[in-house]
């Protein structure tokens, strides 16, 4: 005897209000990621799940895709009344760009999903932008150091080529004859001054040169 459509019908619905009751009777969780739900490309992120206290599982899964999740029963309690689970993104890229939920478990029943958390991935992944920013300051530097040493050289021409201790005393070397000749050239008012007596001839007469009026001198003095 087959059953009536009434009798299952009923079973249906039992079977629903069952199903029910074992999964989404708890309350939601909240969802948020850390250390921001934007992060660049190649940077680690965590997605935390926190939920009431007593919860023995959380469950972090796609929105789109509710066959897509990871489990984890490694649950930290947080005070009195609450509990949370951490998920880690090593390094996110684009394909980490998704709206996630949580959901946690108490014996046999799942809570209700929490809200999504919209993860969105910029920028440049981090090994590109250290190269981006390492080559103009490599630059910078490699120019810096060409105009220091440009302004070096242009110092040193005008200052010009350094003398030795050598070079610097032969000018005084080339000076010291003449004051020797200066030390033994004799005063001519020394020569002219001759002991003089009464009567003495004027013997200013101009000779060719010093010789000369020495010679006129002792003449002079001898006449008289």
């Amino acid at each position: 005897m087959s059953p009536r459509p009434t009798t299952l019908l009923g079973l249906v619905l039992c079977l629903g209000h069952t199903m029910h009751t074992q999964a989404g009777t708890l309350p939601s969780c909240s969802t948020r990621a850390e250390p921001d739900s934007v992060s660049p490309q190649g940077w680690p992120v965590t997605i935390v799940c926190r939920g009431p206290a007593g919860a023995e599982e959380f469950r972090l899964e796609r929105k789109d895709d509710r066959n897509d999740f990871k489990d984890e029963k490694t649950v930290f309690q947080i005070g009195p009344h609450q509990t949370e689970a951490r998920f880690g993104i090593t390094t996110v890229s684009g394909d980490a760009a998704q709206h996630y939920q949580c959901l946690y478990r108490k014996g046999n029943h799942w809570s209700e999903p929490s809200e999504p958390l919209d993860l969105a991935v910029t920028g440049l992944p981090t090994e590109h932008l250290y190269i981006l920013i390492g080559v103009p300051v490599a630059f910078l530097l490699c120019l810096l150091l060409l105009g220091l040493f440009l302004l070096h050289r242009r110092h040193e021409r005008k200052r010009g080529p350094p003398r030795s201790k050598g070079e610097e005393q032969r000018p005084q070397e080339r000076l010291s004859p003449a004051v020797d000749v200066a030390d033994e050239t004799p005063d001519l008012a020394t020569v002219d001054r001759l002991p003089e007596k009464s009567g003495e001839v004027d013997t200013s007469f101009p000779g060719p040169g010093i010789r000369n009026r020495i010679s006129w001198a002792v003449v002079a003095h001898g006449l008289s």
